[in-house]
């Protein structure tokens, strides 16, 4: 950036000095805040991974950061010798010992059935009854960055199925998933707001998937319960702004100047003239106040101060773990645990689980199985009704697909007519 003349403009709450994000835009290196909340954090998930997988393969936690730290693992000869996998097998092998589970005479071939599509229909078929059953708990999944409206977590959307769950005589409680780092901080205040006013109707129950930080956490404090798996990623009680001066490398790379007339000293701001002292500073107070009100959020939702809510903000990130141990989650804990808290809160004895938003019909997917399915075909006798052209580009994307690991081939497709 300095070498295209772009400067960017931060401006962080104030002590935010764990909101490492912006610290590529101005140094080299991370900052001791940066490294210690980053050694915190990956230390406590390989904590959590090791004590799954010993017990999972019976290996103590000792012997697996032994194998670690030697990079002991690799292929797959070494996993089997140090315990980590079973066997190596061929496909053959593997089809041999699924017959024999399955109690598949010997010869018979096996009528293997893709589980993601079972799921899928399942799910779709499952979540049609409940519609017509009076559903007793509401799941509201919220994926993806918080913005206004578009892709991903967009409040537009989210605000409406809260709303519509309130409606919902039918629903005593609600799960609200997230999974979720964060982004626009009034689309997240948007949707605080319609958590607040549900949970003051119905119980909210939080469930965090991957990621429920900064905005993502936001969103998750007025809930009456939060849960966390062990390895969430969470807390980033912080704010941030950049705003990028592009004036000079315009100028100086592409010749591009700018002048400009205004009634009033800030009617023009602009990514090509940079910021004085006195709107850095304006931005600075809008920056800090929405920090404020972020601690705020947190201080009511979670029963703390706003000073106690400030020792441990300051735009820091927390494993599920560790912000069970300062207040910023209740459990620990997926998706299934939440629900079956949920029922048990509301005194639901017969759950009845709805999803939100509500899955639709995969007219995509169908279509996509009868391209499989015709592909299994011979091509030259199958009487298929979707365009060649449909068909043509559905193999490329398979091959596409099929480029897996290093590759050993012409880096061209020839063609023959």
């Amino acid at each position: 950036l300095e070498k295209l003349e772009v400067e960017m403009q931060v401006i962080r709450g104030i002590n935010n000095d764990f909101k490492s994000a912006v610290e590529p835009f101005f140094r080299e290196d991370m900052s001791d805040s940066s490294r210690v909340q980053i050694e915190r954090y990956i230390n406590g998930m390989w904590t959590e991974y090791k004590a799954e997988i010993a017990s999972d393969r019976k290996i103590s936690t000792k012997e697996l950061d032994r194998i670690a730290e030697n990079a002991l693992v690799q292929n797959c000869e070494d996993a089997v010798k140090y315990k980590l996998m079973d066997a190596t097998k061929y496909r053959d092998e593997v089809i041999d010992i699924l017959g024999k589970k399955a109690n598949t005479p010997s010869g018979q071939e096996l009528a293997l059935f893709d589980f993601s599509k079972y799921a899928k229909k399942k799910f779709y078929q499952d979540q049609t009854l409940k519609k017509a059953d009076k559903p007793n708990i509401a799941v509201i999944i919220a994926e993806g960055a918080v913005t206004k409206s578009g892709e991903g977590l967009a409040s537009d959307d989210i605000c409406k199925l809260f709303q519509d769950v309130r409606a919902n005589k039918s629903i005593k409680t609600v799960v609200f998933r997230i999974n979720s780092p964060g982004g626009s901080a009034l689309a997240s205040d948007e949707i605080w707001r319609e958590v607040k006013l549900t949970n003051a109707k119905k119980k909210v129950i939080v469930s965090m998937g991957d990621v429920a930080a900064s905005g993502g956490y936001y969103i998750a404090a007025p809930a009456s319960t939060i849960f966390a798996e062990a390895t969430t990623i969470t807390g980033s009680i912080g704010v941030f702004g950049v705003i990028p001066y592009t004036g000079k490398m315009l100028e100086n790379k592409l010749g591009i100047t700018f002048d400009r007339a205004a009634t009033n000293q800030h009617a023009i701001l602009t990514t090509n003239r940079k910021l004085t002292e006195t709107e850095l500073s304006m931005i600075q107070e809008e920056v800090d106040a929405i920090y404020l009100q972020f601690k705020q959020r947190v201080a009511e939702g979670r029963g703390m101060t706003v000073e106690q809510v400030g020792v441990i903000a300051r735009g820091r990130v927390w494993t599920g773990r560790d912000a069970k141990r300062i207040g910023l989650v209740d459990e620990i804990g997926g998706l299934a645990d939440a629900i079956v808290f949920a029922a048990k809160e509301a005194g639901i004895k017969d759950k009845k689980v709805l999803y939100y938003p509500h899955v639709k019909e995969d007219k995509l997917g169908e279509i996509l199985e009868q391209l499989k399915d015709e592909e299994s075909m011979d091509a030259k006798v199958s009487t298929t009704t979707l365009p060649k052209s449909m068909l043509e580009y559905y193999n490329q994307l398979k091959r596409l697909e099929s480029f897996q690991g290093m590759q050993m081939r012409l880096p061209y497709e020839i063609e023959v007519n």
